[in-house]
């Protein structure tokens, strides 16, 4: 996480544990770069944000009192600290807020939908290296699973478009060592063949390993399975300047074909809860012609045709962080920068934060338990808020998350992740649900939560 996100994290905590409710704030414009122009897109296998860890609803008073002021100029900036309760789903835009008041439910999900995804598991050993489960989207019913070489660890996922393609790398070091951040990285072809005597196929590719002491920032694998893209921080294990490197592979051969350089920092890396690398902060274009990737509270895109070398002048603003705009009857905020849908047509992100006082509903728990959860989509060509795709109003909760993990290139239909987890009422009902959003509604798919899956960077559709 960048030192943005926790200055922001740490106000609205605080902020919000010493006020009962906020008023609605006005956003504030985007900065002049990002109206100068519209993104491309990330392709439609993209997929963001990482699970993170809990965190504590109320700051002690002392640490209050030293970010109130920063709190209340950015409280927005991040949806206020989690929640859950009583379900209120819909679809809502910036003029006209949510009326569905319906839960989740079951039923035939958009034939756009993924049929299979892959996700790395160690349900049964938490110590164990981490296999590559291939499971049905709709029915949750394992085609395969797959161990990793032996001696090691599966760390990172990332996906084609066609459903049949996947990347996988692995290392020897432990998935719960700090350092295997800086462990060396092989990588491996993983083929679906559903309905043969051999579903999944695992091939060493000809991709370089990564060099001890260099971090694997991101993964993303291009849309028709030619092309990996690899974020790599470098620098940790010598002297000199770290640096960021975005550079692109060859699956076929493994030749290095492009490479984008820029000062640490430049891409941001998820909170690392479990040692896995991110498919979150890199993501193709549909048409194979650009990357988006997050750079600190920022998300850049970058041309693949520019023969410069400069990952920031080679790359322009696409959307700002917080955003511009508010759904009525709520105060909802990015809980990770947008992901670019893969036609460049709008950003979408998981987003939390509470009802405004107005819709909050009669509970035995203070206003302040009463949090809100959901997915907004911008206009890429803007940066302002079109909708809210869902929204799930809570009560007596003090945590809420809500991520992305796969979306369509349009972005009208995406897999999110939603969780709530309460702190005022414990035996209050829980949410942890992984379903399809479309048309307004939130279908729960049969996804492992129970297992040892790391939401969201080990999964990919």
């Amino acid at each position: 996480m960048n030192s943005v996100e926790d200055t922001v994290r740490a106000a609205t905590r605080a902020y919000g544990g010493i006020v009962r409710e906020i008023r609605q704030l006005e956003l504030t414009a985007a900065p002049a770069e990002l109206a100068s122009g519209a993104p491309h897109g990330r392709g439609s296998g993209g997929r963001p944000p990482r699970a993170r860890p809990a965190r504590s609803w109320l700051a002690p008073l002392a640490a209050a009192a030293a970010v109130l002021a920063i709190g209340i100029s950015l409280v927005i900036v991040r949806g206020i600290p989690n929640g859950r309760a009583a379900p209120a789903a819909g679809s809502a835009t910036p003029s006209s807020p949510a009326a569905s008041t319906s839960p989740p439910g079951s039923g035939p999900l958009p034939a756009e939908v993924p049929e299979y995804y892959v996700a790395l598991d160690n349900t049964q050993d938490k110590n164990s290296p981490y296999q590559a489960v291939v499971a049905s989207t709709v029915t949750g019913a394992r085609l395969a699973t797959v161990s990793p070489p032996a001696g090691s660890t599966f760390a990172g996922v990332t996906a084609a478009a066609d459903d049949r393609t996947f990347v996988l790398d692995a290392t020897t070091c432990s998935q719960y060592a700090g350092s295997s951040l800086l462990c060396p990285r092989t990588w491996y072809l993983l083929r679906l063949y559903p309905g043969s005597a051999s579903p999944a196929r695992l091939t060493r590719l000809a991709i370089p390993p990564t060099a001890s002491g260099i971090q694997v920032q991101g993964i993303a694998l291009s849309p028709d399975g030619s092309e990996l893209a690899v974020a790599l921080q470098a620098g940790w294990s010598g002297p000199g300047a770290q640096i960021e490197k975005l550079s692109i592979y060859s699956v076929a051969t493994g030749a290095l074909l492009r490479t984008w350089i820029g000062p640490s920092g430049t891409i941001s890396y998820p909170e690392q809860t479990y040692r896995l690398d991110s498919n979150s902060t890199v993501f193709w274009s549909a048409d194979g012609r650009t990357l988006t990737f997050r750079n600190q509270a920022n998300e850049r895109i970058l041309q693949i045709s520019n023969l410069g070398q400069d990952l920031i002048a080679g790359s322009r603003l696409a959307w700002s962080y917080p955003g511009r705009g508010q759904v009525p009857g709520y105060q909802l905020a990015c809980d990770n920068t947008p992901n670019a849908v893969g036609d460049g047509s709008a950003l979408i992100c998981g987003a939390t934060g509470m009802p405004a006082a107005t819709t909050h509903v009669v509970s035995k728990c203070s206003p302040m338990w009463d949090n809100a959860m959901g997915f907004l989509r911008y206009s890429a060509a803007t940066g302002d808020l079109e909708r809210a795709l869902y929204i799930d109003q809570t009560t007596c909760t003090g945590e809420v998350t809500a991520e992305i993990l796969w979306s369509s290139a349009s972005g009208n239909t995406i897999i999110g992740w939603l969780n709530s987890a309460s702190e005022s009422d414990p035996t209050g009902p829980q949410r942890n649900w992984v379903g399809v959003v479309a048309g307004g509604t939130f279908t729960v798919i049969p996804f492992p939560l129970d297992g040892g899956v790391a939401l969201p960077d080990a999964v990919a559709w």
